[in-house]
C-alpha cells in the first residue's frame, strides 16, 4: 500500500486520524492531527533492513502513518494550500500515542 487518505473532521483542529492494535502485543497505537490527510505505507521497498535484536525486515513487513497535505494539493484548487505566504504563519501537530 502506498495510499493517502482524507480525514474527517476540521482541519486546524486536533482530530483522531488513525487507530491500529497489534494482534500479538495488543499494543495500542492511536495518531491524532490537525492535518487533512493521511498516507499509509506498508514498506513497498524494504529489503534487509537491520533491526533492533538482529532482526531484519523485509518488503511489507511494517507500515508508516505519515500525516500530510494531499499529494498534488499545491495544483488543486479544492485542497487546502500546503503553502504559506511571507509572514504568514500556521501551527500543525501530529501525536502519536501508544497503550
Amino acid at each position: 500500500y502506498d495510499h493517502n487518505y482524507v480525514l474527517n473532521g476540521s482541519t486546524n483542529a486536533m482530530s483522531e486520524a488513525a487507530t491500529v492494535t497489534g494482534e500479538k502485543s495488543g499494543i495500542v497505537m492511536k495518531v491524532y492531527t490537525t492535518l487533512p490527510g493521511i498516507q499509509f505505507y506498508t514498506g513497498n521497498y524494504v529489503a534487509n533492513e537491520k533491526g533492533k535484536k538482529g532482526a531484519v525486515y523485509q518488503m511489507r513487513e511494517g507500515f508508516c502513518l505519515e500525516t500530510q497535505y494531499f499529494p498534488n494539493a499545491i495544483n488543486e484548487v479544492n485542497f487546502e494550500p500546503p503553502l504559506l505566504a511571507a509572514g504568514q504563519k500556521r501551527k500543525l501537530a501530529t501525536l502519536y500515542a501508544f497503550n
